[in-house]
């Protein structure tokens, strides 16, 4: 038979759980209970993120970013003007911003 080394503390929690589960076990039960909805939401909340990510509208850098962000980046438009060309957010604008320097400057 193999042992098992537990660490203290977690062996005291299990005694604890097993003794208040022969001394109250409705309250065990209803411990287990919210465990277990707490659980399940958690790996809800994880899915729903993760739908979320993959279904994330990507934008498209062809077409008159490139020709936009040469005039921005060489100073011959304003941020504001480039943002409103390509019609996003100031928030998108700097993610954007930040997604294309990482695709373009590996």
């Amino acid at each position: 038979m193999k042992s098992y080394m537990i660490p203290e503390d977690l062996f005291l929690e299990l005694v604890k759980y097993h003794l208040l589960d022969l001394q109250e076990p409705e309250r065990a039960e209803r411990i287990r209970a919210g465990l277990a909805a707490k659980m399940e939401s958690d790996a809800r909340r994880r899915d729903y993120a993760e739908t979320l990510a993959k279904n994330r509208a990507h934008y498209d850098f062809t077409g008159k970013w490139a020709p936009l962000y040469d005039q921005w980046q060489q100073g011959k438009i304003a941020s504001e003007e480039f943002r409103k060309a390509i019609g996003v957010k100031p928030a998108t604008f700097l993610n954007l911003i930040t997604e294309y320097r990482s695709l373009t400057n590996p």
